[in-house]
């Protein structure tokens, strides 16, 4: 399981809330009580200021005057960062760690941007990754042009499976200040993309988990919080794949 912000996931000290994802601990229980065969995860470190320009596709801008900090970050580097991932992380982790270079074996993920950036891999790397894990994505960028065009557009594969989760007060719970509307909108939206993936086939319950919970808000707690949840479903079909 690749995942973009490793610097997230498993201490707190690197992290800038101070919480990390506990990947590791989440990975050994499920590992140790053999709910899935042992597996590994790959965590591939953001680049800093630059993080929105590898993450995605267009410039974030400004959701409609919700994010105004948002308005100047860079954006646009999604390929290339994806061909890095694809060219050099995948061989290189292969080769290094043994991991498993079949497609159904692997999974990508993110939260925020890194969210966001995963479903890209999906439409520029059809059939490289069989699952996807996908929190809280910020699909208010760009004013929503890859929730109403990009991914509409597409008519390729998409991965075995997805786990798609967004919490009800992902900024309310997080500033000082009424964001009730704006976390309305990001539920919305994540409602919107399951519809879209039930349309392609990815029936709910089957190949698509949603999870939309309740006073969860944007941060490494509530993503950490879901995380065994996530990688039981995405690893439904490793142990069987493992022994074809």
């Amino acid at each position: 399981m690749y995942l973009n912000d490793g610097q997230n996931l498993f201490g707190d000290r690197p992290t800038l809330s101070g919480l990390s994802w506990h990947a590791a601990e989440a990975a050994a229980g499920l590992i140790n009580s053999g709910a899935l065969p042992p597996f590994v995860i790959v965590g591939i470190d953001h680049s800093g200021n630059t993080r929105s320009y590898d993450y995605l596709p267009y410039p974030p801008g400004n959701a409609n005057g919700y994010r105004l900090d948002a308005e100047s970050w860079p954006g646009g580097g999604v390929d290339t960062y994806l061909r890095a991932v694809v060219d050099e992380i995948l061989p290189y982790t292969e080769r290094t760690y043994g991991v498993s270079s079949e497609p159904a074996l692997r999974g990508f993920g993110g939260s925020s941007f890194g969210g966001i950036c995963a479903l890209c891999a999906a439409l520029r790397h059809p059939g490289v990754f069989g699952s996807l894990l996908v929190e809280s994505p910020s699909l208010w960028f760009a004013d929503e042009r890859l929730l109403k065009h990009d991914l509409p557009d597409f008519t390729g594969p998409w991965p075995a499976r997805v786990f798609l989760a967004m919490g009800t007060k992902e900024y309310s719970g997080i500033i000082n200040s009424d964001q009730s509307v704006f976390d309305s909108k990001l539920v919305a939206d994540t409602h919107e993309l399951a519809a879209l993936l039930e349309r392609r086939g990815l029936v709910e319950g089957e190949r698509l988990f949603v999870m939309v919970q309740e006073g969860a808000a944007h941060n490494e707690q509530a993503w950490a919080g879901r995380l065994q949840v996530a990688l039981r479903f995405l690893g439904t079909d490793w142990r069987a794949a493992k022994h074809c």
